[in-house]
């Protein structure tokens, strides 16, 4: 009798198994799982471009195939620097240090889409956010500054925000984890926030500082209904109908089981950490093109500052479904595709104290 219970409680195994991955599917949760990925594509030896004239670029943007828009460290007097990439000389210097209207106080470039005419730019010092034609920019060699709103202090500024309406833009809020006990008293992180408001809040309004163990990339792709919200620290992709409602979530491929611990001192807010000194890393950067996305994932439970790991890219369709992966031969971030989809631009460094070169990769 023991003999055949064995295969009948193997196969009512395989039932339940199978039974559980059917309902995940029917509530829009996929699981990336690495022993059925797509074989990944190994990206090596890439060209690097020199530009003379680049003194001390952080992040680099490659626009319309032909100019490299180039996000200096903030120290610079000119925290923008556009190139052309032809001729790999200087076209302009952009967003110039200063508290008159057409300066700024700190600038960082969000370029994510060849598929998107416009740029944008965000002022942490004067909490705005701009709007700038990029066909403008390149017609009067400057910034108008002329579309901003100023935004909440509890945007997580380091990631990203999208324009909604004319009174309305979404972001990812500071306060909040997705984890018991550190929630800060809300239900979401990703928050429809109002233009040019400020709730007033501050530190000792909240019961967790979490800033440094959350967040996630958030963009909308060409003619899509729907936002990605990619965890920089989770292995988890959610993609949001407009009422931020789930449409698919996208789980794995590493299964990090992430606990987290606080401490406080004498500080009004207990500030919360990774437990047993981790630091994981997963979603970190992404590309849209006409037809796809393009997500780095770096993969990691621990983060060493001045030795940076290779990382992978995973491609997927508009709808979330997983085509194709890439291995790279080393540490690289600020990615741009071009418009073909046949060439890769990204900055490279070993370390974050080295300055990043620019490299370019064929896409096979």
């Amino acid at each position: 009798m023991k003999i055949q219970l064995l295969p009948i409680a193997v196969l009512a195994l395989l039932i339940s198994c199978t039974t559980n991955k059917a309902e995940d599917e029917m509530n829009g949760i996929v699981s990336l799982e690495r022993a059925k990925m797509p074989e990944a594509v190994v990206l090596s030896n890439p060209q690097e471009i020199e530009m003379p004239e680049m003194l001390n670029p952080a992040y680099f943007s490659v626009v319309h195939d032909s100019l490299l828009f180039v996000t200096n460290q903030q120290n610079m007097e000119n925290f923008v620097d556009v190139y052309s990439l032809s001729t790999n000389t200087l076209l302009f210097h952009l967003a110039h240090r200063g508290q008159g209207p057409s300066e700024m106080l700190s600038c960082t470039v969000n370029s994510h889409s060849n598929t998107d005419d416009n740029i944008y730019l965000m002022d942490s010092s004067k909490k705005r956010f701009y709007t700038e034609d990029i066909n403008d920019v390149l017609s009067a060699g400057s910034f108008s500054l002329g579309r901003y709103f100023t935004y909440s202090s509890e945007v997580l500024e380091t990631l990203d925000i999208i324009d909604v309406s004319d009174s309305s833009y979404l972001a990812y809020n500071m306060w909040y984890l997705d984890a018991e006990g550190y929630q800060n008293g809300m239900d979401s992180g990703v928050e429809l926030f109002q233009k040019n408001t400020d709730s007033g809040k501050g530190i000792g309004d909240f019961s967790n500082f979490v800033a440094s163990v959350n967040g996630a990339r958030i963009f909308e792709v060409p003619g899509s209904d729907s936002y990605w919200v990619a965890d920089i620290h989770k292995d988890e992709i959610r993609i949001l109908n407009r009422d931020l409602t789930l449409k698919k979530r996208i789980e794995g491929p590493d299964g990090f089981n992430i606990s987290y611990e606080s401490s406080n001192g004498n500080a009004p807010v207990n500030f919360v950490s990774f437990s047993g000194e981790k630091e994981y890393r997963t979603y970190t950067d992404y590309f849209i093109t006409k037809d796809h996305v393009y997500l780095i994932y770096e993969g990691n439970d621990h983060f060493n500052m001045e030795d940076l790991t290779p990382v992978e890219m995973f491609k997927f369709d508009h709808d979330g479904t997983l085509l194709a992966t890439y291995r790279f031969d080393r540490f690289v971030n600020s990615i741009s595709i071009s418009k073909d989809e046949r060439y890769l631009y990204c900055g490279s460094r070993k370390s974050v104290s080295e300055v990043p070169c620019l490299l370019r990769y064929e896409l096979r």
